[in-house]
């Protein structure tokens, strides 16, 4: 693959000086921000709600609620990091501006892109298993006998919306969003983009 070349009378270096209906940016499933919101807020009702007294006075109980609400807020971090830095492509000209941290990394022609496509065996499996499991929690709790504590019931029915909730974010990733891989330096960056604006990328227009 061709070396992808700067075309300073093409594109400018400032992503800020382009029409914003010319832009095509990365696309993301929500499923890092929704896990770290998941377990911020479980960090913070099993410390404030759940918890006897003196829970705090037992170290390794106070370490693993930090740890859970760590991991949360550096998933949302991330999920914040990954969406203001997002890759954003440019078609003019029969060419391909790509910008990154919304200055022109690089112009490459349409041919330099490359079309990932994703195995159906995987997308099933990915995807329908696990929506499958929380239909069966969702839905479970009216079919089944009462149980003595009605708050087994939601405890399922939350269980298994949140687990629709991220299949939801697969599906959309690998059902309604294409993969590309475009050039970054000597290596390959993997994007996703909606179908109808990947192929306004690709005819570089």
């Amino acid at each position: 693959m061709a070396t992808p070349q700067i075309a300073p009378g093409t594109f400018p270096p400032q992503l800020d000086q382009i029409n914003a209906n010319e832009q095509v940016p990365q696309s993301f499933g929500w499923l890092p921000g929704y896990c770290g919101a998941l377990l911020l807020a479980a960090s913070l009702i099993i410390a404030f709600i759940s918890h006897p007294a003196g829970w705090w006075s037992v170290p390794a109980n106070l370490g693993a609620e930090i740890g859970v609400g760590a991991l949360g807020a550096l998933l949302l971090w991330w999920e914040f990091r990954r969406r203001t830095r997002r890759v954003v492509l440019v078609p003019r000209s029969g060419l391909i501006g790509i910008y990154r941290n919304r200055e022109l990394a690089a112009a490459i022609a349409p041919a330099q892109m490359r079309f990932y496509k994703l195995h159906w065996f995987n997308t099933a499996r990915l995807v329908m298993v696990p929506a499958i499991v929380g239909g069966i929690l969702l839905f479970l709790p009216f079919f089944a006998g009462k149980p003595a504590n009605h708050g087994d019931d939601y405890l399922l029915q939350a269980m298994g919306l949140g687990i629709l909730i991220a299949v939801a974010s697969g599906a959309r990733t690998r059902i309604m969003l294409e993969h590309w891989y475009i050039p970054k330096g000597k290596r390959s960056q993997e994007i996703m983009l909606k179908r109808d604006e990947s192929r306004r990328v690709l005819a570089g227009q």
